[in-house]
């Protein structure tokens, strides 16, 4: 039985260094590899102080604790590694489902992505934000394929709360109907008011598994991070590809969907949406940015009752009202409106 260890791989390495006895110098300090005498087939090419080196090296010697050592010198860097080559389509099968099965829950809120892809304004992003559609003719992929891992990690990770959104007349008298008295409007704004990301709505709605973002941006994040590194011909490991697994698989029992969502699910969750632009909320230059000639009108407001609350946003007559949450903890009402 042939051993893999007897098998060899075509390493590059770039070496900082003056002269060729430098580098050989570097090689066996740094890594404990003599490429002058030892059993390493070496070719080089230097230009100024930098030498391009290419040794073969068998499969054994490629080890966690070889990248380690590359890792910690300051002077030798790997350019190409074929044993990664591997581990890196390994890496890209197993974050490709995680990808897919996120898109395929984004396809829910697509008003929310047609936004953020209007404020990037990629190639691909203007073609489709013209026609407002998720498919566009002369193309095989939907929208959504156009989000990178790292754009999908920010669209689900923004606040949807009233700190990020337009509170509009319409949400003010929903949430009237079902209180008669100003503290309780008071402390249900409060609530309203608490961080609540996309990627909460979406599991309140759709997914029903109570898992906040807070439990699984961190996987997000090192997939994300590992994905990258494979996508774009980096070095990866078998240390990378072991954490890609972990987290992958940690990620995919949370996100899966056991049954197609309902109509009254997709709305619910489309609902809580409303109003909200996610670009606002990205790129934002103050957490609490006020339309101030909205607002005035509320401003000097002291509401004392509910009716009166109903009649100045009736009497409003606005499409938008931006309602300053320090309005919250101002006068209980005690004394009348001005």
């Amino acid at each position: 039985m042939v051993m893999n260890s007897g098998k060899k791989y075509r390493l590059e390495f770039l070496v900082e260094a003056n002269t060729w006895s430098e580098v050989v110098k570097i090689f066996k300090a740094d890594l404990d590899l003599d490429i002058e005498n030892g059993e390493q087939k070496v070719t080089k090419f230097q230009t100024n102080n930098i030498f391009l080196i290419h040794v073969s090296m068998n499969d054994s010697a490629i080890s966690k604790e070889f990248y380690s050592k590359v890792a910690e010198s300051g002077r030798i860097a790997l350019v190409y590694d074929p044993k990664g080559a591997d581990i890196r389509n390994k890496i890209m099968n197993i974050v490709a489902p995680v990808e897919r099965n996120l898109r395929i829950i984004l396809l829910n809120i697509n008003e929310v992505i047609d936004d953020y892809f209007r404020y990037f304004k990629n190639t691909y992003a203007k073609d489709f934000a013209k026609d407002k559609s998720l498919i566009k003719a002369k193309d095989l992929n939907p929208l959504t394929s156009y989000l990178t891992l790292g754009d999908i990690i920010q669209v689900l990770s923004a606040d949807t709360s009233l700190s990020n959104k337009n509170l509009t007349a319409e949400d003010m008298m929903s949430i009237l109907k079902d209180y008669s008295d100003i503290n309780d409007v008071k402390h249900e704004l409060s609530e309203r008011a608490k961080p609540c990301t996309i990627w909460d709505q979406i599991d309140k709605h759709i997914l029903k598994k109570g898992i906040k973002w807070e439990e699984i941006k961190g996987d997000l994040g090192k997939l994300e991070k590992i994905r990258n590194k494979a996508a774009h011909f980096r070095i990866v490991t078998e240390s990378d590809l072991q954490n890609v697994r972990k987290s992958a698989n940690a990620i995919n029992k949370k996100i899966a969907i056991k049954r197609h969502p309902s109509k009254e699910e997709i709305k619910g969750l489309q609902e809580s949406l409303k109003g909200f632009k996610v670009l606002k909320n990205l790129l934002k230059p103050s957490a609490q940015r006020i339309a101030t000639t909205i607002y005035q009108p509320f401003e000097k407001l002291q509401f004392q009752n509910i009716q009166a609350l109903q009649q100045a946003i009736q009497a409003a007559v606005l499409p938008q009202i931006n309602i300053h949450l320090s309005i919250l903890n101002e006068s209980d009402g005690d004394e009348p409106a001005e």
